[in-house]
């Protein structure tokens, strides 16, 4: 099984970026629903003061203005939406993955690419798979588990960075639509 997301490649990442993204899209977000606020009581004094073919053409028009804002502003609602909760189990995922390498290392196991684990030459485990043959099939028994469980975690972040994708391209798609 193969997972676009390699040991060294989750190491590397900084998925609490996502979160903090979401923060600034907040920020905006906030800014953005006063300033809508502001648009809709403006229109709701024009309707109420001032009559006519040119207060109908001038009150759709802005209707049409505070519409389009509304759509943007659910769309970025949104993205904020995805960005935290997908970023928490990014990160939350990314934390497990690692904390396993570490101490599947500390216990003397090479932890591969794809989360794949080996005794490392030389070492303890090593030496204990070759006086035993018994002792041997324990360790693989062993290693198949831990490098199940790291599998299972690559995968899992695999899952929500597809999840993640999707969302977003959903949000754009609605904002095309």
């Amino acid at each position: 099984m193969s997972f676009p997301f390699t040991i060294a490649e989750v190491e590397k990442a900084n998925f609490d970026a996502l979160t903090q993204a979401a923060g600034q899209v907040g920020s905006h977000l906030r800014a953005m629903q006063q300033q809508l606020k502001v648009g809709q009581e403006a229109l709701e004094r024009l309707r109420g003061g001032w009559e006519g073919q040119a207060s109908d053409a001038a009150v759709a028009r802005v209707g049409r203005t505070l519409e389009k804002q509304q759509r943007i502003v659910d769309a970025l609602q949104r993205v904020q939406k995805a960005l935290s909760e997908n970023g928490s189990e990014l990160s939350a995922t990314r934390a497990g993955i690692l904390r396993g390498v570490e101490h599947s290392g500390q216990q003397g196991w090479q932890v591969g690419r794809d989360g794949g684990l080996s005794a490392q030459q030389g070492r303890v485990l090593d030496r204990l798979a070759k006086m035993s043959p018994v002792t041997a099939l324990k360790l693989q028994q062993v290693a198949a588990t831990k490098s199940l469980n790291i599998k299972r975690q690559l995968a899992d972040l695999d899952k929500y960075d597809r999840q993640l994708a999707r969302q977003l391209r959903e949000v754009v798609h609605d904002l095309e639509g």
